[in-house]
Order: C-alpha cells, then sequence, then structure tokens
C-alpha cells in the first residue's frame, strides 16, 4: 500500500504516503487552481519522525465519493454524477498548461526508445512522429489528468 489516509473531525484528511509515491506539491496547486472547491487545498508536512513516510494534510470536500454509492445509484443520480465529471473534465480542458521543455525531451526520448523496441513496420510512422513533436505538441491542450489528481 502507498497511502493511508486519516479523517479528522476537524475538516481534514491527514495522507501518510510511502516515499515511493509523493504528491506533487505544484500539482495540488494547479488542481486548486483548475478545479476550485471540488479540489482539496493541500499542505505537505514533511517526513514523519523517523520514517520515510510523507504527510500531507487536506481540507475534505463535501459530498459522498462515487465509490461509496455506486451499487445504490439510481439512472437520475447516475445522470447528476455523469455531468459532474463533465463539468470537472471540461475546467481542465478551458485551463491548458503550457508544456516544459523537459516534456519534450521526455517523450522525444520515449519515442526513440519505442522505436527500437517495436517492429520495424512501425519505424516509419514513429520517425514522422518524431520529427513533427513539436506541431503535434502545440496542437494538444495539455491538461491535468486524473492520473495527476488522483490524490482527489
Amino acid at each position: 500500500m502507498n497511502r493511508v489516509s486519516l479523517r479528522s473531525n476537524t475538516g481534514l484528511i491527514i495522507r501518510f504516503r510511502s516515499k515511493a509515491s509523493p504528491l506533487d506539491s505544484s500539482t495540488t496547486k494547479l488542481a486548486k487552481q483548475v478545479h476550485g472547491h471540488l479540489a482539496p487545498a493541500t499542505t505537505y508536512h514533511g517526513f514523519m519522525r523517523n520514517s520515510s513516510v510523507l504527510v500531507w494534510v487536506m481540507e475534505i470536500i463535501a459530498g459522498v465519493g462515487y465509490w461509496f454509492t455506486s451499487c445504490t445509484i439510481t439512472t437520475a443520480k447516475l445522470d447528476i454524477t455523469v455531468a459532474d465529471f463533465a463539468k470537472f473534465y471540461s475546467a481542465s480542458w478551458k485551463n491548458p498548461q503550457s508544456l516544459g521543455k523537459d516534456k519534450h525531451h521526455l517523450y522525444t526520448s520515449k519515442l526513440k526508445q519505442l522505436s527500437s523496441s517495436l517492429p520495424p513496420r512501425f519505424t516509419k510512422v514513429l520517425e514522422n512522429t518524431q520529427k513533427n513533436i513539436g506541431q503535434i505538441m502545440d496542437l494538444v491542450p495539455w491538461v491535468l489528468s486524473s492520473k495527476e489528481a488522483q490524490f482527489l
């Protein structure tokens, strides 16, 4: 297990995470900026004493998690949930992020690695993708993804 959460009576969640599964402070701030009240304000408190466990504190968001309602959900409630998810993800699309040069290098090196691992029939497509990676990256809106916001 990479994380454990405790809910306090003060409206906060204390999350303990392994060093192998840290949160990124800039991502938590971005989630709050993009999603407002749908993302918790999150504060990093460092390592537990004599441990490699990271401690984060975040505010509790009002409502019931989908996980807890999925067995009793009605069609009408499911429609509301789907609409809420759409609003949540559209907020990311409306607030695209700029992509740093480090990401450009990362994707270029991943394409090279992929090219050397796949059968030769894919080489031409991968070379063309590598050649046009700058244009491709400019066309794609880079948004906060569910993987990055997994702490929500």
